[in-house]
């Protein structure tokens, strides 16, 4: 997981170096004004901004599994959403029962109960058990099916109001301008660094001090996003669930995501190398276990 993660970064270092090769080489002199800088950074945020926007469009576009149970259409009419105003489709979640792209739902039914009489749900499982259960290890596998055996229906309900949280604050476009203004950021400093070593390193060492430089920047700017404004939406995400909630759900996803800490704690040690819910935050942006099991729980005696 640790490798992943820094060949993401050395990834997003390297489309943020050629972006400024290819300005630097348009017009050099304007590269290391102040200006420059300044334009040079704006140009970079909006390229990060406007791929993940693109890419997100796309992979909503290649999902095509509508669910065709009501009760989901119901939950999104109870939850104070227009008509049509929530897409739903059946994918893969990963390890998460259920994620949001955009104003889009997606709910995974590999995970779900009671789609045994829903064919698009079927279709979808198919697909699923020929391209992705094949590649996953006998581990992860594992780790679904108990955590699977864990949910609920009032749990998935809860999940399902959570998710619709998310399209309600629209955390899809804040995360865009986050990473958009993470990307000006870090090509602005990594620019200044570059035209504060130029004179003494020349034009190449200039360059590499500054892709190191705005890596750097981007990877510090990046987890710090996800401590304090990604585990900042997830929690209002919940408050958004528990709102439309039952004491009796707000407990169950209690008991749920307590057992879920548990679970996935062992693959936290094996993939990020500690058990820390701390760096659990820092890097992925989800609240640690014990603190969303305590104010679910104290939510559900507040009900």
């Amino acid at each position: 997981m640790i490798a992943s993660l820094l060949v993401k970064e050395l990834l997003g270092v390297f489309r943020i170096g050629l972006v400024l090769v290819i300005i630097c080489w348009l017009s050099p002199r304007a590269f290391f004004s102040w200006w420059g800088i300044f334009i040079c950074s704006l140009a970079v945020g909006l390229y990060i901004g406007s791929t993940i926007y693109f890419s997100s469009r796309a992979i909503m576009r290649q999902l095509q599994f509508i669910p065709e149970k009501q009760d989901f259409a119901q939950e999104i009419d109870r939850c104070g959403f227009l008509p049509n105003s929530v897409m739903l489709r059946y994918s893969y979640a990963e390890d998460g029962v259920a994620k949001t792209i955009g104003n889009m739902v997606q709910i995974d039914p590999l995970m779900w109960h009671g789609l045994d009489d829903d064919r698009q749900a079927q279709k979808a499982i198919e697909v699923l058990n020929v391209h992705v259960v094949p590649v996953l290890s006998k581990e992860i596998q594992e780790l679904y099916a108990n955590i699977k055996k864990d949910l609920s229906f009032e749990t998935q309900r809860f999940i399902f109001r959570h998710e619709l949280g998310h399209v309600a604050r629209n955390y899809s476009v804040k995360k865009i301008l986050l990473m958009g203004l993470t990307g000006v950021s870090a090509a602005a400093i990594a620019l200044v660094a570059a035209k504060l070593t130029i004179g003494f390193l020349g034009g190449l060492g200039a360059f590499i001090v500054g892709v190191i430089v705005g890596g750097c920047t981007d990877l510090c700017i990046t987890n710090a996003g996800n401590y304090f404004f990604k585990q900042y939406e997830e929690v209002m995400a919940d408050r958004f669930a528990i709102a439309y909630s039952s004491a009796q759900e707000i407990e169950a996803a209690a008991d749920f995501f307590e057992q879920y800490d548990l679970l996935s704690k062992p693959f936290r040690k094996k993939n990020i190398g500690t058990e820390s819910d701390f760096w659990y935050s820092v890097l992925f942006g989800y609240p640690s276990g014990s603190y969303r099991v305590g104010y679910l729980r104290l939510a559900a005696k507040e009900k």
